[in-house]
């Protein structure tokens, strides 16, 4: 169980650093939504939909990394709320890039408030990872 643990804090703390997947720099994801945040609200259609790719990608590849591994029931808790903000990042990035392109406010108004939603979501589990869970 330990060595699982083990492995899955290690793709946590690797996906809360800059790292590359395929050849390709992925910032953090709390990184990539303070930014897409920031762009978003400047103004510009443009430079918040290249944020919101960068942050869609950003929690795909994270997913794609959790997905690899075994949970350990001792952060099987952890695991759900970290994936349940990773999701609801992923799908409000997508439904922002979607509003923009279809000039949709619903759609862009949609994808806002599930980008404010995750944040807590995503904190309570990094902060349950650094508290040692599992006893690590």
């Amino acid at each position: 169980m330990q060595e699982l643990a083990l492995a899955y804090v290690d793709v946590v703390n690797k996906s809360n650093s800059p790292h590359e997947v395929g050849g390709i720099s992925v910032p953090p994801v709390a990184e990539s939504l303070a930014v897409a945040n920031a762009q978003c609200l400047s103004g510009s259609a443009t430079t918040c939909r290249n944020a919101s790719v960068r942050l869609r990608n950003s929690a795909h590849a994270y997913l794609a990394d959790l997905a690899k591994l075994t949970v350990p029931s001792c952060l099987g808790a952890v695991d759900k709320e970290l994936r349940a903000a990773l999701v609801m990042i992923e799908d409000g990035a997508g439904k922002t890039i979607t509003g923009i392109d279809a000039n949709d406010a619903n759609q862009r108004a949609e994808g806002a408030r599930l980008l404010t939603d995750a944040p807590p979501h995503l904190a309570n589990a990094n902060a349950a990872i650094a508290r040692k869970a599992c006893g690590l």
